[in-house]
């Protein structure tokens, strides 16, 4: 059972800098280094953990397609001798959780996550008085802390989802904070609070030993949720629905994109000083409108769901897509990374539900994105379509592979699930 999963493990390419990794060249990854937050200790205990499966070399491979699925956590389960190198833990009796992971130039893996009351790690302990604190760690590649601070406080949640690191060896993390019952902001330490009397979002910059270097908020009533991914030229892009007006600040100016109650996908990006470069509205429905991810690389690329009717574009230069079912269809996009003007966008479509899930692209600009559907699932346009069927009671997990112009390359099966994730 354990070769089975070595093999479906070994054979993913590396994490693009959604995950935090180092522009191109060649390097040493230690395979699985979201499985802290993916599967290493879900359901069994709140410790937070990193664990690593094996060492390999790999050469400019630049994304991890992420289909972990309950088959795997059985393999493990159920094998007898663990395949991994080492693991560490550390944490609290409350809630507590590495959320997001990155690696180094040096191949060091700097660790996101939060933790409640008081946290124990190796021969550090950290304590925060809020609902909850959020911490940067770096582990080298045998598994030993270097190094792990305390970096910010807030009240009614703090989820560190996305972490990148930049050749300089600088951090930055992009999150959300508080929520609609909390009215405490987010309070970076030493002392830089922001957003006092609202939840949101945030995106942050430390040093390589994780003091803080800027941070700024985003807000809105309906609250934030957002994806992320970080350019060639270290530049942090975000987007994520919206209905009502939604504010962006860069620490000297407020930017702010108004909202009119239809569902809107906006984009944002950030230089690495913190300044906010570029922000629009770029998909536009009178329906349920998510984006799920996003990667960049001659371009920016995303996946989503949407229902109805999709409108692409910055208003007035705009087109539609249509779909006939009621149910949620998932579509890919290109925009120009600078401008964030569309440049294509393709649907799926099928008699009941689908969702994206994960993209990535390669090293021959091949886009992938996963996902998961229900009974039909036909990708492209016009003529030039693939379909794929499945009888499974609960979804069936599919890959489909893209050119950079939007055509579709292939399509499959990719295994049975029990949630809405591939």
């Amino acid at each position: 059972m354990i070769d089975d999963l070595k093999i479906q493990i070994h054979t993913q390419p590396l994490p693009t800098r959604r995950e935090g990794c180092p522009k191109g060249g060649e390097g040493t990854f230690d395979s699985l280094i979201r499985a802290s937050n993916s599967f290493a200790l879900h359901g069994l205990r709140l410790d937070i953990c990193c664990v690593i499966i094996h060492k390999q070399k790999l050469n400019k491979m630049k994304n991890l397609i992420s289909i972990i699925t309950i088959s795997i956590l059985c393999q493990i389960a159920n094998s007898q001798t663990p395949y991994w190198e080492w693991a560490q833990s550390g944490g609290s009796t409350q809630y507590d959780r590495a959320v997001s992971i990155a690696y180094n130039d040096e191949g060091n893996l700097i660790v996101a996550g939060y933790f409640q009351s008081t946290a124990y790690f190796e021969t550090e302990t950290l304590t925060t008085t809020t609902s909850f604190g959020m911490f940067i760690a770096e582990y080298n590649t045998d598994g030993d802390m270097l190094w792990i601070k305390h970096v910010a406080n807030a009240d009614g949640g703090l989820n560190p989802e996305y972490v990148f690191v930049d050749d300089a060896g600088d951090i930055y993390v992009a999150g959300t904070f508080g929520g609609y019952s909390y009215a405490d902001g987010i309070t970076f330490l030493p002392s830089t609070s922001l957003a006092p009397s609202v939840g949101g979002g945030f995106v942050s910059k430390f040093s390589d030993s994780g003091d803080l270097i800027w941070a700024n908020v985003i807000l809105s009533a309906d609250g934030i949720d957002f994806v992320a991914t970080m350019d060639e030229s270290d530049n942090l892009i975000i987007s994520g629905t919206m209905w009502s007006a939604i504010d962006f600040y860069d620490g000297t100016s407020t930017y702010t994109l108004s909202g009119d109650l239809l569902w809107h996908i906006y984009a944002a990006k950030y230089s690495s000083e913190g300044a906010i470069m570029t922000y629009a509205k770029i998909l536009n429905s009178p329906q349920v409108l998510y984006a799920r991810d996003i990667v960049t690389d001659d371009g920016l690329y995303m996946t989503g769901i949407f229902n109805g009717q999709l409108i692409c574009g910055i208003i007035p230069d705009t087109f539609w897509l249509y779909t006939d079912v009621m149910y949620s269809q998932v579509f890919m996009a290109r925009f120009d990374p600078v401008t964030f003007s569309i440049v294509w966008a393709t649907i799926t479509s099928g008699p009941t539900y689908s969702f994206a899930n994960t993209l990535t692209v390669d090293n021959d600009d091949h886009l992938f994105v996963t996902g998961t559907y229900y009974n039909e699932m036909s990708f492209g346009m016009l003529a030039d379509t693939q379909t794929i069927m499945s009888s499974a009671p609960y979804g069936e997990n599919f890959i489909a592979q893209y050119d950079t112009a939007g055509e579709i390359i292939l399509a499959k099966n990719a295994g049975h699930s029990a949630v809405y994730r591939g």
